[in-house]
């Protein structure tokens, strides 16, 4: 965990050098007790959209249209979907729709959910809040009120398998 921690200090440009942020293989090497070992890391494609660290990504439970979903401790969350321009092999995402509170209701959002039909969308805040957006027609999403009942953070949530209700953990 130390060398990869080293890794993404290269890669903010601290740590006395600067790694380049690429899809192209980043080598590490690591001196052990069994001899030196070399790791090759990869990135298979770029989400460059939030403001803070990603805290979390979920694909889309669509099994024809590739969606993530992912949060961030800026206080946002982003629906992406791979750019109309992009190759299999280029990865390169783009923003479709960007969710998030305002006015300093929360610290940043973790854990984000999908609704079995993938028509809504859910995000659990620092704060121990729920936020919630419903798609009510194509590309158009409007916030619902989320839920409430936890005193301090969420710990993990979970859809019903048949998507009638969600069990939260505090």
């Amino acid at each position: 965990m130390d060398i990869l921690d080293e890794f993404e200090r290269k890669l903010a440009g601290e740590a006395g050098g600067s790694v380049q942020i690429s899809t192209k293989a980043h080598v590490l090497s690591i001196d052990s007790q069994d001899g030196p070992s070399r790791y090759n890391i990869t990135l298979e494609a770029l989400l460059m959209g939030h403001e803070a660290g990603v805290t979390n990504i979920t694909w889309s439970p669509s099994p024809t249209e590739p969606l993530l979903l992912s949060t961030s401790s800026d206080n946002s969350i982003i629906l992406w979907t791979p750019s109309s321009n992009s190759t299999a092999k280029d990865g390169i995402w783009v923003p479709e729709q960007r969710f998030g509170a305002t006015a300093g209701r929360g610290l940043g959002f973790h854990a984000p959910m999908w609704s079995t039909d993938g028509k809504s969308i859910m995000a659990t805040g620092w704060n121990g809040g729920l936020e919630r957006w419903t798609e009510v027609e194509q590309g158009v999403w409007e916030p619902r009120s989320g839920l409430s009942g936890h005193f301090g953070s969420v710990e993990s949530c979970v859809w019903a398998p048949n998507g009638d209700y969600l069990l939260s953990v505090g």
